[in-house]
């Protein structure tokens, strides 16, 4: 694994330098980590974590003691790069249960957000998935906002329930649906949405970042990402 201060001393900072000085006022540069326990599925695969986690428990523990260590090198690097957030993408363990993600992943996701904090950056913990019966766990992250996806796959996520289960704890990302309403939708049902979930925003203490739950898909206009940036911007002020 490499240090921070390895990727400043072979020069893969010069382009991040460059790119923060000539626009780096204007924007909110981020990075990225992956969810310690995620990693686990690329070495075992699904089933294979999910076995793993009842059969070689210390083994898991090891791996994710190792995961950790190397994402909190990656927000060392970072922040040297000069970023302010770090975006913790974290997929699947919605599928586990809350006595393995308080066992296995809570613990090591707040080694995480306090080195981000101890950086001076922000943290946006982004959980993919449905958070039903997970909350406890999503709200002692240590995580300053948290992102979810849209309602799909069978669960329904309605950002008016996440404000009265967050209440001003943490900052909250809008959800929006990518899927459907971005690339489908009327304007008129889009400046709806866009208003619902800025005013459940304002109820969270205006803790809240209007945005997208699932990445804009390949058939959405480019117009249609305008027009829903326009309306942000229209319906936030």
């Amino acid at each position: 694994m490499e240090s921070s201060s390895t990727v400043l001393e072979d020069g893969r900072a010069d382009l991040p330098e460059r790119i923060l000085g000539d626009w780096g006022g204007s924007l909110y540069p981020i990075g990225s980590v992956v969810a310690p326990l995620w990693h686990g599925y690329s070495m075992w695969g699904f089933e294979g974590l999910m076995l793993q986690l009842v059969d070689r428990p210390d083994l898991v523990r090891y791996a994710v003691e190792r995961f950790t260590h190397h994402a909190v090198d990656q927000v060392r690097s970072a922040a040297r790069f000069g970023a302010l957030g770090i975006w913790i993408e974290d997929c699947m363990t919605d599928m586990m249960s809350t006595a393995h993600l308080r066992s296995f992943h809570l613990p090591y996701l707040r080694r995480i957000t306090d080195e981000i904090r101890g950086q001076g950056m922000h943290s946006i913990h982004y959980f993919c998935g449905n958070p039903a019966g997970k909350w406890a766990v999503l709200l002692d992250t240590g995580a300053d906002a948290l992102s979810l996806e849209e309602s799909k796959k069978g669960f329904t996520i309605d950002v008016d329930d996440v404000v009265d289960r967050v209440d001003g704890r943490m900052t909250i990302l809008g959800n929006l649906d990518a899927i459907e309403l971005l690339e489908h939708g009327s304007r008129d049902e889009l400046r709806a949405e866009i208003g619902r979930q800025i005013a459940a925003g304002r109820r969270n203490g205006s803790r809240f970042i209007m945005s997208l739950g699932s990445p804009v898909t390949p058939g959405t206009p480019v117009s249609r990402v305008r027009a829903y940036c326009d309306l942000v911007h229209e319906l936030g002020v």
